[in-house]
């Protein structure tokens, strides 16, 4: 769901809720499928060519075996990206951002490789119209 507040602001978020269970064999769980998880966004756009975009999406726990007697944790990652897109060169736009802003490992449970931390990118973006 978008929603443009005014010209400056935009809004955005969204939401799932998953309720799965084996039918079959009541006993084993589904693994590493979370019952809760969202996103939420603001883009700002300061001046109309530059837009600075803070988000953050998050997952409930979720069973990390099919006994059910062990969880992956919950957790949310933030992330933030600068986008610009100079008004004489049309349809270009570069991006730059850091993901997991404050280094959150949330590697699954008992996992022998930890979650990505925190990465920076950069990109080009051409559209052709």
């Amino acid at each position: 769901m978008d929603y443009e507040l005014n010209p400056y602001l935009q809004l955005g978020a969204g939401y799932t809720y998953l309720d799965v269970k084996n039918k079959d064999h009541k006993e084993i769980k589904i693994k590493d499928t979370p019952k809760h998880f969202g996103y939420l966004y603001a883009s700002i756009k300061p001046m109309d060519w530059i837009a600075i975009t803070p988000s953050m999406t998050g997952r409930s726990s979720s069973y990390a075996n099919m006994e059910g007697s062990e969880k992956n944790r919950a957790y949310q990652v933030y992330n933030l990206k600068v986008s610009i897109t100079p008004p004489q060169w049309q349809g270009v736009t570069f991006n730059a951002g850091i993901e997991n802003i404050f280094n959150k490992n949330y590697a699954s449970f008992n996992n022998d490789y930890s979650s990505p931390g925190r990465s920076f990118y950069a990109n080009m973006r051409i559209d052709f119209y």
